[in-house]
């Protein structure tokens, strides 16, 4: 019998298992056992760590002396979590691509299942469902809202299959700034879908796989099982709670005014605002509206710290001069009273946390 532990020189993986790391030495080797016991073998590990300063490398390298399928490398300066995923893809030999982070789990059947799914519906990307590890600490509300949106999103794919593009453009659009997929560890992703829509977007901090999702699903559809195929951990303590007002504006304004940028003027999103438009919904008009509100945001942060916290100020003007569109918009006043009932309906939305 073969020994699984060992890979063939030369000959490529179907599937490449993308571990980006930092500091994650606590969980590391729990998430590589359950990699390496997939009952699909034909793989490779790819632990990419960026520049952790715990025993992170340590153990990945001990995974790596003992089996042939893991490969560590190590970046010679610390790129940042979307960075880190993205030279996760440049390193990556396979056509296929599974993200599985430090702290997370792979169920046994996970990559099977999911690889099973995309070649039967021919889309580059495939989700399954996903349990959650709640670690001590973490509050009742936390819980809830992640419980709340793997119930939302089974009850959005009950069965075994695909959902074309136009179906999932409808999708987005209903649960506009929402996560309609969930996180990476379940998903798969067919390698030759980031040289036809790009890699994960540089200026989105915290929606970065969401809006990586819409990216190709408004696109190419996505396909979808209901089988459990991995546990997110989710640690204890709110990320909310332990942010300042600067932090809370980077995740949660500046991060859905990028995506809302993207949706309503990059050719990605071209199939996305067709499907928009027969649903009379103009994504241009929703980005003035969130662009003056996130402005007026930034404004009062500043003005409530007696300007200690320019950072909100600095993030939009960092903003503006990458895209020129959020200038343009800036520099205009908002549209007169022809128009005041759609942008009181996209403010309201944006309140509510909603992009679009």
């Amino acid at each position: 019998m073969p020994d699984p532990t060992r890979r063939e020189a030369g000959v490529t993986p179907a599937v490449s298992i993308c571990i980006p790391t930092y500091n994650g030495a606590r969980y590391l080797a729990a998430s590589l056992r359950s990699v390496l016991e997939q009952t699909f073998g034909d793989f490779e590990v790819v632990v990419v760590d960026d520049g952790s300063t715990d025993d992170t490398p340590v153990i990945a390298g001990e995974f790596a002396r003992a089996d042939d399928r893991v490969r560590v490398h190590r970046n010679p300066k610390n790129l940042g979590l979307v960075g880190n995923w993205n030279r996760c893809v440049e390193v990556a030999h396979a056509p296929w691509i599974k993200f599985v982070f430090q702290d997370d789990l792979l169920r046994p059947h996970g990559l099977e299942g999911l690889l099973n799914v995309a070649r039967a519906t021919g889309v580059p990307l495939a989700f399954g469902r996903r349990a959650f590890l709640f670690e001590d600490g973490t509050d009742a509300e936390t819980r809830q809202r992640y419980e709340d949106a793997a119930r939302r999103i089974a009850g959005l794919y009950p069965r075994d299959g695909g959902t074309d593009a136009a179906a999932f453009s409808r999708v987005v659009l209903e649960h506009a700034g929402r996560n309609v997929v969930g996180e990476p560890v379940a998903v798969l992703l067919r390698r030759d879908v980031f040289d036809t829509v790009g890699r994960f977007h540089p200026e989105v901090a915290v929606f970065c796989d969401m809006e990586y999702w819409a990216r190709v699903g408004t696109r190419f559809g996505v396909a979808h099982t209901c089988e459990t195929v991995a546990d997110f951990r989710v640690h204890g303590g709110s990320t909310t709670a332990r942010s300042t007002a600067g932090d809370h504006f980077r995740m949660f304004v500046l991060d859905p005014l990028v995506v809302l940028h993207d949706m309503a003027h990059e050719d990605v999103y071209a199939p996305l605002r067709h499907i928009a438009a027969e649903h009379g919904v103009d994504l241009a008009q929703r980005f003035v509206a969130m662009a003056h509100w996130a402005r007026g945001e930034a404004r009062r942060i500043a003005a409530s710290s007696a300007g200690t916290d320019r950072r909100p100020l600095d993030h939009l003007e960092h903003l503006q001069r990458r895209m020129p569109h959020l200038r343009r918009v800036l520099d205009q006043p908002l549209q007169p009273a022809a128009s005041a009932g759609v942008l009181q309906r996209a403010w309201r939305a944006v309140r509510r946390g909603r992009i679009a």
